[in-house]
C-alpha cells in the first residue's frame, strides 16, 4: 500500500481562462469564508467531510439546482468552490495515479465531486457549479481520467459528493 500526501493547496481559478471568454463566477453565490483556507488536509475528517444535499433521503433525485438550494446558506460548514476543485485537478495533471484525487477514487469510491462554494456564469445558459469527475474519455477503449467541467444547475440530476468544512 502507498502513501500518499493528502493535504492539498487551493489554485486559484479563472473561468474565463479555463472555459473562454464570458464565463465568470458570480460573487453574490460565493461563499467568501473558503477564501481564508490556504492549506487542506483530506485525511482529517475537521478539515474536510463529504456531505449530502437529502440527509436521510439519500435516493432522493435532485437536480444540481435543488442540491445547492438545500446545502447553501448553511452556517454549519464552508461549502468548497473553484479553487479547491482547481487544486485536485492541477495535482492530479501533475502527479497523475499518485494524485489526490485517485487515492479518494480508490480509498472512499468518490468518482464525481461537485464544488458548490462557487457559481458560474456562462455565456449560452444558465448558471453551473465546477464538477470533477472520473469518466471514460475514449469510445474507442476504456481510457478513464479525471475531467474538471461544469454542471447545469436545471438539467443535470443531482448523484454527486459535496466537500465541505463542518464548522458547527
Amino acid at each position: 500500500m502507498k502513501i500518499i500526501d493528502l493535504r492539498l493547496v487551493p489554485v486559484p481559478f479563472n473561468p474565463a481562462d479555463f472555459f473562454g471568454d464570458g464565463y465568470g463566477i458570480i460573487k453574490e453565490a460565493h461563499d467568501p469564508r473558503g477564501d481564508a483556507i490556504d492549506e487542506l488536509n483530506f485525511a482529517l475528517d475537521t478539515d474536510v467531510t463529504f456531505i449530502t444535499p437529502a440527509p436521510g433521503h439519500e435516493g432522493e433525485r435532485l437536480t444540481c439546482g435543488e442540491a445547492f438550494s438545500r446545502l447553501t446558506g448553511s452556517e454549519d460548514w464552508i461549502l468548497y468552490g473553484a479553487n479547491i476543485a482547481n487544486g485536485l485537478y492541477q495535482d492530479y495533471l501533475k502527479r497523475g495515479c499518485d494524485s489526490l484525487l485517485e487515492s479518494l477514487r480508490e480509498e472512499k469510491g468518490i468518482d464525481k465531486i461537485h464544488f458548490f462554494g462557487d457559481v458560474i456564469s456562462i455565456p449560452e445558459a444558465t448558471s453551473c457549479i465546477l464538477m470533477l469527475s472520473w469518466v471514460n474519455t475514449s469510445v474507442i477503449k476504456e481510457d478513464y481520467k479525471w475531467r474538471l467541467t461544469l454542471c447545469s444547475f436545471e438539467t443535470w440530476p443531482f448523484e454527486a459528493f459535496v466537500p465541505a468544512k463542518i464548522i458547527k
